[in-house]
């Protein structure tokens, strides 16, 4: 049932047929007096009472936990909620950190001088009351911060981190699972160091792992990083086009054109980008043919939203009407990639120093409303309640079990009359905005069939058909059905999605193992000890090993052949290949067991497989590993992969490095007070240098010879941008 909402509806009549159906309840809602410079809008049900709240961040007012009465109105309850309320606060971002089912809260604050307020980190006790562990956790730095995101990079069940700042290295605090964090940003690959302004996360390339764009402004390029799955990040923004570049500041995605991959919306002073995935890794940007270019706005906020609930995402743009005089934006999708601007005349056409915002369904009703942050008195945040009838519509909140308990990066797909469809949870979008923890779609007059429900872990879920126009409650591994009615269900079937396997049936969940439903293949386990035939030396069918007895798994040895290097003899868990002596009379005798390091097979201590002082290091790769016999007398340094010795005489001089037509050389390396950088037909490059701390120690724009007088002896990373092509080069530099 939709409750009421008081306000007038302003809608002119020359546009009644398209106009959008909004009411402006600002000030019956109790959310539009009191602060001013408001900056994003931050949305999360704090409580858990089911009704979503929202957290301000104010850049030179009090910041709000405003809480959400489920009657259409908003109660200030930042004093009661013990949350730090001052500062130059730009973002926020709500996620369960610690996995105990409230949402904690973290701050970002831009750090300066006058306002000196670090970040914050609030953990939830679950009564609305929040402890601020921001030192005990270590993300309580001197940042400059103006987006924050929340995912699990590494797949470890706990929610991660990461802060985008301004002309300054950006952050990714790695959670622990012990409510501690530490930088990982470098390990990582998401050492962006620009004039950055929004981000979001998302799977761009459907291969099941969170990937990750970035907004610029000062017309630095955008940047696009790709997951290899294993939580690393390339920069894979020329391969992709999608090193546009301008005064960026807010970013969405959205698949506007329902073709199964997600696209990206970007707000700028100037053209807005609109960014369409080709689905083969590559985007067009298409802002103008499609209408959605906004020519004359100064964006910031920009999300994808449904609004009329038709099954095509719409787009609403947030403008600063006192920088540039242009109004917030409401573009209708035609379904053919175009788009109409329906907002002229309409009360969302708000005329204000707008900034951040998103949607919320605060009344449950499911027609999200639009939530508008200004920098205005008695303006302050602006809820657009939404009027609009007549449409189906189906929303999820989605819950992890393997995964972090908020399991954003859920991606859900569901079949409906126009076609399939896909959306993910994200943290951290629009600009400096977090929009609904719940996944909206819009049906048209139609239903919906065919739900997959892929987790951030691999894991799929899979619902034939649910009720509409209400919000499911689905928890990670409930949803697991024998689609095909074969028996076996979703997490242990075949494979169905092949054409040339079962037609007309649908795909299951992959089981890890046989995909092709062939029983003689070497992935299937015939004799059901626990091993496929590949990795069995018998597998109890004529047709493998003919004649030859099963005998005791070795792990490895497909053969039966009892002394071939695949066996693990001693049965400690390491084949002879990875064992340094079986026990074996045939393999090393006479010597005895060693504990086993992981590398070494001959059985001697010395040899530079061996990992003595147990750093993480072997001999290769370490220049001094604490042994009298190796090195004596040096003194350990951070590992630089080069020098395996101590002695410095193997440690590259001169580094080359060939992108595309560039050249570039960089000596000598070691280096005592000086850095020749010789880049070959260009003249346009950016020089930085970084502490392995991600500090920038030196900034530079086409600087040939750098002086590191007053570098300490150590370790540094040097990032090389060339400023045409954007291509770049990081080298690790030892000052001695």
């Amino acid at each position: 049932m939709r409750y009421s909402f008081l306000g007038l509806l302003f809608i002119t009549t020359s546009l009644f047929s398209q106009a959008p159906l909004f009411n402006d309840i600002t000030f019956d809602a109790g959310t539009g007096i009191g602060a001013m410079n408001n900056n994003g809008i931050v949305i999360g049900d704090f409580d858990n009472d089911g009704n979503e709240d929202i957290f301000v961040p104010s850049r030179l007012d009090e910041n709000r936990l405003l809480k959400n009465m489920g009657d259409g109105t908003f109660q200030n309850v930042t004093a009661l909620s013990g949350i730090e309320n001052g500062g130059l606060t730009m973002t926020g971002a709500w996620g369960d950190v610690d996995n105990d089912g409230d949402l904690d809260l973290f701050i970002g604050n831009y750090y300066t001088q006058t306002a000196s307020f670090t970040n914050y980190l609030y953990l939830n006790d679950g009564n609305g009351v929040f402890t601020d562990i921001s030192t005990t956790s270590g993300i309580d730095t001197e940042d400059q911060t103006r987006s924050v995101h929340m995912v699990d990079i590494n797949q470890d069940g706990y929610l991660d981190i990461y802060v985008c700042n301004l002309s300054q290295q950006n952050v990714l605090w790695q959670n622990n699972g012990n409510n501690t964090f530490f930088n990982a940003t470098f390990s990582s690959g998401l050492y962006d160091a620009s004039i950055s302004m929004g981000a979001i996360f998302f799977d761009y390339d459907n291969d099941g792992d969170q990937d990750v764009y970035l907004t610029h402004d000062g017309n630095q390029a955008n940047i696009m990083y790709e997951n290899n799955g294993f939580g690393f990040f390339y920069d894979v923004s020329l391969l992709t086009n999608l090193n546009v570049a301008g005064q960026g500041m807010g970013v969405d995605h959205g698949d506007v054109n329902n073709d199964g991959h997600l696209d990206i919306y970007v707000t700028n002073l100037g053209p807005n980008f609109l960014l369409l995935n080709n689905g083969n890794g590559s985007f067009g940007e298409i802002a103008i043919d499609a209408g959605v270019a906004d020519e004359t706005g100064m964006g910031w906020g920009c999300f994808f939203v449904d609004y009329d609930n038709d099954g095509w995402e719409d787009i609403y743009v947030i403008n600063d009407s006192n920088f540039s005089p242009s109004t917030n934006k409401l573009y209708k999708n035609n379904g053919d990639t175009t788009f109409t601007l329906v907002s002229f005349g309409s009360t969302i056409s708000s005329f204000y120093a707008g900034r951040g915002g998103t949607w919320g369904d605060f009344n449950h009703d499911g027609y999200p409303e639009i939530i508008v942050a200004n920098g205005q008195e008695f303006v302050g945040v602006q809820i657009f309640e939404n009027l609009n009838l007549g449409n189906n519509w189906i929303g999820f909140e989605v819950e992890g079990t393997t995964d972090s308990k908020n399991a954003f990066g859920t991606r859900i797909q569901l079949t409906t009359e126009n076609g399939v469809k896909i959306d993910e949870k994200t943290c951290g979008s629009s600009y400096a905005s977090q929009s609904s923890h719940r996944i909206y779609f819009g049906l048209g007059q139609g239903e919906v069939s065919d739900i997959y429900i892929y987790w951030p872990d691999g894991s799929i879920g899979f619902i034939d058909s649910l009720e509409i126009n209400q919000v499911h409650s689905i928890q990670q591994g409930i949803y697991n059905a024998d689609v095909d009615g074969d028996g076996y269900l979703v997490d242990v079937d075949c494979d169905d999605m092949n054409e040339n396997v079962n037609p007309g049936i649908l795909e299951v969940v992959y089981n890890g193992l046989d995909d092709d439903c062939d029983p003689l293949t070497l992935d299937d386990d015939l004799d059901g000890d626990g091993f496929v035939l590949a990795d069995d030396c018998d597998d109890m069918n004529e047709s493998v090993n003919p004649g030859i007895s099963e005998v005791v798994y070795n792990g490895v040895d497909d053969d039966c052949d009892p002394l071939t290097l695949d066996n693990d003899l001693d049965e400690d868990g390491f084949v002879l290949a990875d064992d340094c002596d079986d026990m074996n009379e045939n393999v090393n005798p006479g010597i005895s067991e060693v504990i086993y390091n992981g590398v070494d097979d001959d059985c001697d201590p010395l040899t530079l497989d061996d990992d003595l002082d147990e750093d993480g290091f072997v001999l290769a790769n370490d220049c001094d590993d604490n042994n009298s016999e190796i090195n004596p007398n040096a003194t350990e340094i951070a590992n630089n992969g080069i020098d395996e010795d101590c002695d410095g005489e193997d440690l590259m001089m001169t580094s080359t490095h060939e992108l595309a037509d560039l050249v570039i050389d960089i000596f000598p390396n070691p280096t005592l007070d000086y850095l020749n950088i010789v880049i070959w037909d260009n003249l346009d490059f950016e020089v930085k240098m970084f502490s392995l701390k991600g500090e920038l120690l030196y900034f530079g724009l086409n600087k040939n010879l750098i002086d590191l007088e007053n570098f300490n002896s150590g370790i540094y990373l040097l990032k090389i941008r060339d400023l045409e092509s954007q291509q770049m080069v990081i080298e690790r530099i030892v000052v001695e």
